[in-house]
């Protein structure tokens, strides 16, 4: 087993890459909303961009970025689960 330090700098240096696609896929997720046609509609109803972008376009956009996460963090949980059974 890996001693504390070690351990916890291994998950430092994984949790970098892993905010990194989280980003993009949040900045992707977000920019489809951005384009599609109900946000479009919002806009031309004269809704306010801010009531745009977090009712019509974040709340969507929050659901790939979620799974994503979930399943992030359930193959850092196995690894960790792996590496203490060996």
């Amino acid at each position: 087993m890996l001693p504390s330090r070690l351990r916890n700098a291994t998950h430092s240096t994984l949790a970098v890459p892993l905010a990194a696609a989280a980003a993009r896929l949040a900045r992707a997720s977000l920019a489809d909303e951005l384009r599609s046609g109900y946000v479009r509609t919002a806009r031309a109803k004269g809704a306010c961009e801010s009531t745009v972008v977090v009712d019509h376009a974040l709340r969507p956009a929050a659901g790939p970025l979620l799974a994503w996460t979930a399943q992030a963090a359930a193959n850092v949980a196995d690894a960790d689960a792996h590496h203490r059974d060996h």
